[in-house]
Parts: C-alpha cells; structure tokens; sequence
C-alpha cells in the first residue's frame, strides 16, 4: 500500500524534512492496516537508530577520552611554551641589566644584543643542576593537574572510588607542598574549578550510597570511610545517622502488635537494641579516635531509646497489670544489656526514662489497694483471734479478718513490686506502702472517732493489734523479699518500719482520746462532780475520791486486756496514753467552763480533797507515765483550785485571807501520807475500795 512504501523510504535526514507533512502523508489515505503496518515499521526503525546510536557512542567515547588526553597534552604544552616566555623575559631583563652595569663601571657604550644572541642565551641551560630538576618536576605536576579531572570521571563512572579519592588525597598533597609554585603556573586556569566540582560530584555519590537504607554495612562503612577522607566527617555522620533512624522507622512499622504486649515489646527492644548496637560498631569503625564525633553518636542513641521507651509506655502501662509491666520491662533491659557493646551502656538511662510512667503506675495501683484495704476495715466485725509468731513467744496479737485482708493485700503487692523493682524504683515503692497504710490506718481511725461507733475497748485494741502487725511481721517479710530480688540491705528499710510503727501509734492515740473523753463523762462524772459540801456539812479529806479509784481500776483491767489482744510491751504504753487523753480532756474548752461553774465556792476541805485527788493520778501515774501536757494539766488544776479558794475568801471578807494561792494549800508531805495511807490499807489496790464494784462500772462502750 502507499503507507508502507512511504515507511519504506528513509526522509529523516534530508535537511526540508517535515514532521507534519512526512505524518500527513504517510497517514492520510491509508487503511487500518496500513496505519498498523507503518507504525510497527516505525518501531523498527527506532529499535534500529537506537542501536546505531549506542554503538556510536560507545565506539567514538575511546575517540573522546584519547582527544580530551591530547588535549590536556596541548594544554600542558602552552603552559611550557607560557614559562618559556617569562624565562626568556626574565633572561633579557637580566642581560639589559648587565649592560646598565658595564656602561657604568667603564664608560663605554652597552653592547648591542641581537635578536639571534638573546635566543641562543634563552637556549642555553642554567648551568644547575638542581633548579633544571625542579622545572622538570614542576612541569610532571602541572601535567598530573591537567589530567586529573578525566581520570576522576572515568573513576566514577567505573565505581572505582576507593582510587577517585586517592587520587584526590595525592592532589591535595601536591598542591600543599609546591602551593606557590604551581598557583603562579596555573594562575588564570580552570583546572582547579573542573577539580573541584569532581569532588563535589564524588561527595554527592558516597553521600546518596550512604543514604541508601539497603546498603550492607560494610560498604556504609567504606563509605563513612572515603567521605572522611574527603574532610567531610560531620556530614557522613549527619547522614548515617539519619539513614539508620529511617532504617530503624521501617523496620519498626514491619512489627504488628496483634494484642500480645509482651510479645510486641520483646521484638520491638529486640529490633531497636540490634539496630543501636549494629550502628555503634560500625560508627566506632570510622571515628573510633574522635571524642567529638563519639559524643554525637551518644546524642542519637539516646534519641533513639527515647523514641522507644514513648512506644514503650503507650503500650505497656495501658494494661495496667503489674505483671505484663514487670515482664515487658525486664525483657527490654535483658536485650538493652545482651545487645549493646560494653562502651555503650544504655540501661541506666532507660530506667531513668520508664521510672516517671513506672512509678505513677506504682501510686495508682498502691491508691486502689489502699482503697480495698479501707473498704476491708470498715466492712470488719473486729473479733479476731489471737495468733502468735512460732520464733518468738512475744509477739502475739490478735488478728482480725481486715489485718488478714491487710497482709494478702501487701503481699500480692510487693510480689508486683519485686518484678519491677530497682534503686532508682524504691523511693516510689516505699511511698506506695506508706500511702496503702495510710488508707487502712485513717480507715480504723475514722471508726474510732465516730460518733456512731459502738466498738468496745477489746474491739479497739484489735485495731491496734492489726496495725502492730504490720509493723512487726507483714512489713519486715516484704522488706526481706525485696532486698532478695535485689541482693543488697535497703537503707530505707527502718523509715518504712518507722512508718508502719507511726501507723499504730495513730490508731492508739485515736482510741486514747476516745477513751479518755468517755473516761471523764461516766467514770470521773468530771463536768458535774461537786467538791463543795453540803451547807452547814464538813467533810474531812481522808483519801481520793472514788470516782479516781475507779478510773485506775478501769486502767489496770485494761492493761492487762490489751497485753492479751496487742502485746505486752504496747498494753503499759497505751493505759499511758489513756491516762494522758483523760486528764487532758479534763481542761477541754466545754469540760472545763462547766466544772469552774459547778465549783465555784470551794471551801478549804473541798479544795484539799481536789487536791488530794490530782496528786492521787500523778502517784498512780508512775506505773503508767504521764505526757508532759497531762503533767501540765494537773498542776494547772491544783493552781486554778486555790486561786479560785481565795477569792472565795476574799469575797467573804474574810481577815485572815491569805495573801498568795500557794498558801492555802498543805505541804506535799501530807498529801503523800493520806495516798500512802490509802494504799497500804488498799493493798496497792484501788480496786478494792472502789465503789459499786464489779464490771459494771467500767465506762460504756463507744
């Protein structure tokens, strides 16, 4: 057809070819198959060019590389013929100058120098030796210069460029070395500039190698090595560096978390640890013996672990079961130690980083235990059973079913605590005990201190009993796990036992002051006991009151149930503190106002026998010791008792009124014989003497 004679023809290199008339013709009357045939001769036509064209260019690029040789040949040679010509120069300056000097030593005319002369002296040689092989020297270098810009292109383009640099380190030494000789030779030349940007060109290589997230490290290696060599140290760092972060991001989305954390975490440290430790290795290849460049590499390493331990956190303290946490946590420290080169030692700084998330995560599960601890307490009957250690015959205390609940309580939680334990961890461990015995003792303080409460005395000294437990056998069990898992003593260990004790001594000052306020309402009657007798009556002081032998009775009963309940050595600590909570209570605001109001005349045997009594308690007080406030108090009353005697006296207009308070009263002798007196008939006991005997007098339960 007309279209495949057309394609047949070969139009293209006649100098009137047209595209669009060649197109117009060749397509206008033409068939289907036409179109079809003429394109697919097309086809082979180019495929045809094409090859022409590689062979062309792979037979002329020997031609190219011989003539840019022959040009750099021709280049050298000018800059002979160039030296040359200052050479000449110079020699007729110096010859011009000859002829200035024997003009004028002798008078006579220079000589005349011909053109001829002045090319046989520029012929002849300098006559050294040594200058004639430098300028042999010179020229070999300047030719080296010229050639050196081809040879780093045939270089690269063979990827030979172990040799491309140094060939580049065997310029730098030459230009170093004759540094003034060859900028005057090559002044104006553009051999440095081609020089230049064929370093630039081989620096831009290496640099795209090493940015390859798929080259094996030890081409990475010689890369960072050749870049170094080229004085770019800073950026084969920068981009190794960069390379491996975006290798270890890749790597990190390959890991799919499938809802196993312990699984997820134990590929994760495994991947970012190898990767640390891989990238280590090969970093001290290179800068093994430059400090500064160590220092940056430890400032990406510690950028990376960061990156992990926020994937770390997200992941693991969502769960918030301390036994995914300790797993997880253990795991990411075995491979943080089994991963990483000895000069590289991560593992502090991890548990630096995890110990905030870890340790509010501690706070939070010791807040919740704290809470079922509180509920334990409140929901408890307080009738436990006494239960004794099987070392030691003195510690015996009564367990209630909450101080059971208290010990499971800590000891699952100090069985968590031991799975994540560290030094850096025990400030925040210690804190979580404090804090979940803190909720347990404000628990039974807060039933102590009700209003509604209807516990009595052996159900209180439970409490207490719950609370030395802790003290002296949950807590040092846990203090002994915990130095265990740890292999050393903890110095913190007295604070938390300290802790626990303050727990105890709590809830026993809240029992002693409840106790105490219900002692002076319904055993010393104290707001509304009158001293005062009856008109016209005297009652003369033979011993104390009895309202104050039954407070003693009550005090020695008490002992001993506490000795049963609690323990010994606490049953004489807490009738002290009772006592104390007693005669304090005694002077309260409210006490105090209705009693002075009760006795405000008080005649000279009432005044004895009040006195009589306050002097009774510091007697009997001796066995069971006062606080310094209780002391105080009872002075003070004995002090307001003869003042308000006075003025007694002096309202009366009485003549003999004393002029001090101090006066009106007995020597302390006499009192001491009356207390003396009373108990060697009593049998040192004030039980005997107390009225109404029997339990029923003992203060109601509150």
């Amino acid at each position: 057809s007309k279209s495949v004679g057309a394609a047949a023809r070969d139009p293209f290199g006649e100098p009137s070819f047209s595209v669009d008339a060649y197109t117009k013709s060749l397509f206008e009357s033409s068939s289907e198959d036409g179109v079809r045939q003429a394109r697919e001769a097309l086809a082979r036509k180019k495929a045809d060019l094409a090859e022409e064209l590689k062979a062309s260019v792979y037979k002329n690029y020997r031609g190219f590389i011989s003539t840019a040789k022959e040009i750099s040949q021709l280049e050298v040679e000018m800059l002979e013929v160039r030296n040359l010509f200052e050479s000449v120069n110079k020699s007729l300056e110096q010859a011009q100058h000859l002829s200035f000097s024997f003009c004028r030593d002798d008078g006579a005319a220079p000589a005349e120098v011909t053109p001829r002369a002045r090319s046989s002296s520029v012929a002849l040689p300098t006559g050294n030796p040594r200058k004639d092989d430098a300028r042999k020297q010179l020229l070999c270098d300047i030719r080296l210069l010229v050639e050196v810009p081809d040879e780093l292109e045939v270089l690269m383009a063979q990827r030979n460029l172990p040799e491309a640099v140094a060939l580049l380190e065997k310029v730098q030494g030459l230009l170093k070395k004759n540094s003034s000789l060859l900028g005057r030779a090559l002044e104006g030349h553009h051999i440095k500039t081609d020089i230049d940007c064929r370093v630039n060109d081989l620096a831009e290589m290496l640099c795209r190698d090493l940015e390859d997230p798929s080259l094996p490290p030890a081409h990475a290696r010689r890369a960072m090595v050749l870049l170094t060599r080229l004085t770019l140290q800073d950026r084969a760092r920068d981009i190794f560096l960069q390379a491996r972060s975006a290798l270890l991001r890749k790597e990190g989305k390959k890991i799919k978390f499938e809802g196993d954390v312990c699984k997820y975490v134990n590929d994760l440290s495994h991947l970012v640890f190898f990767h640390i430790g891989t990238a280590c290795a090969d970093y001290l290849h290179v800068f093994a013996d430059n400090s500064i460049m160590l220092s940056a590499f430890v400032q990406w390493a510690s950028g990376e672990l960061q990156a992990f331990v926020e994937v770390f956190n997200q992941k693991v303290f969502y769960a918030d079961d301390f036994q995914v946490i300790g797993e997880c946590l253990w795991r990411a420290e075995f491979f943080c130690k089994a991963l990483l080169p000895p000069e590289l030692s991560l593992l502090f700084f991890l548990r630096q980083l995890i110990t905030p998330k870890l340790s509010g995560a501690i706070a939070a599960y010791a807040s919740r235990v704290g809470a079922s601890v509180a509920k334990l307490a409140n929901d408890d009957e307080w009738c436990g059973s006494p239960q004794q250690e099987p070392t030691t015959a003195e510690k015996r205390v009564c367990i209630s079913s909450s101080a059971v609940g208290l010990h499971r309580a800590l000891r699952e939680f100090g069985n968590a605590m031991c799975l994540v334990t560290s030094p850096e961890l025990l400030p925040s461990i210690f804190a979580a005990y404090q804090a979940v015995l803190s909720h347990y003792g404000a628990a039974v303080a807060s039933l102590i201190d009700s209003d509604e409460g209807t516990l009595n005395d052996k159900q209180m000294l439970c409490q207490i009993a719950a609370c030395v437990y802790c003290e002296e056998t949950v807590f040092p069990k846990l203090l002994g796990q915990m130095e265990k898992r740890l292999c050393c003593s903890l110095s913190e260990g007295p604070r938390l036992l300290r802790s626990a004790g303050d727990t105890a001594t709590l809830v026993a000052s809240a029992f002693a002051k409840r106790r105490g306020r219900a002692l002076v309402a319904e055993v010393l009657e104290w707001p509304t006991a009158s001293y005062a007798p009856a008109r016209g009556s005297r009652k003369p002081v033979t011993e104390p009151s009895h309202r104050f032998v039954r407070l003693f009775r009550y005090l020695l009963d008490l002992t001993a149930q506490a000795a049963e309940c609690v323990q010994k050595k606490w049953a004489r600590r807490i009738a002290c503190q009772v006592l104390s909570e007693t005669v304090c209570a005694m002077t309260s605001a409210d006490v105090n106002t209705a009693f002075w109001a009760v006795n405000n005349t008080l005649s000279e045997d009432s005044l004895h026998q009040l006195v009589l009594d306050m002097k009774f308690v510091q007697a009997r007080a001796g066995s069971h010791g006062l606080s310094d406030t209780a002391s105080s108090t009872l002075t003070g009353i004995v002090q307001a008792a003869a003042q308000q005697h006075v003025r007694v006296l002096r309202n009366a207009g009485a003549p003999d009124a004393p002029s001090s308070a101090q006066s009106v009263l007995h020597p302390d002798e006499w009192y001491q014989q009356l207390i003396q007196r009373f108990e060697a008939g009593s049998g040192g006991t004030p039980a005997k003497h107390a009225t109404g005997g029997g339990s029923g007098n003992r203060p109601k339960a509150q």
